[in-house]
């Protein structure tokens, strides 16, 4: 991501970006997480790094998702999400397209999705599994070959794709999980990327996702005095085993239509995040996270919506026709 941002900006200090670009580039495993797309909201959209977690739905679930972020920095990240998912008694199957777009890279992935779900007490224990592909280009267009220093020679360097056929791969990913749900309290624990997917895009840039294991959880309190609202705190870790990001949340629901909360990602950002059922099944949620680390001195603020439809299909067979009943 930081050395897309580079390629295609200048400053005083252009030959360390260089320099540094290049290396990022050569070792682009460093930090691995930062191959994953970041999602404010991950309470609402588990999915998106848990496949068990769609197992925990009793009716179909559609919902996006769609995050700009570092509102006003050039060729700063942006990341969206489509995902559908039905119960089958004690199945449940998803599919999920995703895209991940930074400075001149983009990452895009179709999944399936598959769950599996037992009876452990009082809640349920989810097994899941997720397969599919993934495809990992660079805008080799966007390059700005112009920077040249007594230390580097743009032009001439060879781990910088130059038609685009160089810079264009896909791969086969896996990744599972598993879930656990009661009335009260939830915990997940998943792995991305088991098989590292690898990209050939010349001999001398070959990029891969490393593996990324997530661990969430989070518990519902109902206030006293008050059970019309509810208290739900939550949180995030997730590591390549190298590197590590975590984050905190804490929210409040009333009555079941609308809440709030206040989150915050170690040395990242504060997030602020509200959210509303416009009527039985339909959700509309948004997070705004303001930077705490030094990229406040260049960064804006990062907006992210999700929208999720909950529904059945009913279907009618003395009129012989379908309808979606709202639940």
């Amino acid at each position: 991501m930081i050395f897309a941002d580079l390629l295609s900006g200048s400053g005083s200090s252009m030959k360390k970006k260089v320099l540094f670009a290049v290396l990022m580039l050569q070792i682009c495993h460093f930090a691995g997480g930062q191959n994953e797309a970041q999602i404010s909201q991950y309470m609402f959209y588990e999915e998106s790094f848990n496949p068990a977690s769609i197992g925990q739905n009793t009716m179909m679930s559609a919902s996006g998702i769609f995050r700009p972020q570092w509102i006003g920095m050039t060729n700063a990240p942006r990341t969206w999400y489509a995902a559908f998912s039905v119960p089958i008694k004690k199945n449940a199957v998803g599919i999920i397209y995703s895209g991940d777009k930074a400075g001149l890279f983009l990452m895009q992935s179709a999944v399936m999705q598959y769950a599996r779900v037992f009876r452990v007490g009082k809640g349920k224990l989810i097994g899941g599994i997720e397969a599919g592909f993934l495809d990992h280009s660079f805008d080799t267009k966007g390059v700005n070959d112009s920077i040249s220093s007594e230390y580097h020679e743009m032009r001439s360097d060879p781990a910088i794709p130059r038609v685009k056929e160089e810079a264009v791969g896909m791969a086969f990913d896996l990744s599972a999980g598993i879930y656990y749900v009661d009335a009260s309290k939830y915990l997940g624990i998943s792995v991305r990327h088991l098989t590292a997917p690898k990209f050939v895009w010349q001999n001398n840039v070959k990029p891969y996702y490393p593996q990324v294991m997530y661990v969430t959880g989070g518990y519902m309190l109902p206030i006293p005095k008050n059970p019309k609202f509810v208290m739900k705190p939550s949180f995030l870790l997730k590591t390549d085993f190298i590197s590590w990001q975590a984050e905190v949340n804490a929210m409040v629901e009333y009555s079941e239509r609308m809440w709030g909360g206040l989150g915050y990602r170690f040395q990242d950002a504060v997030i602020f995040m509200f959210g509303l059922q416009l009527f039985n099944g339909l959700t509309l949620t948004c997070a705004v996270d303001m930077p705490t680390s030094k990229l406040i001195a260049t960064a804006n603020f990062t907006i992210e919506v999700t929208m999720r439809y909950n529904f059945n299909i009913a279907l009618n067979r003395a009129n012989k026709h379908k309808s979606v009943r709202i639940l």
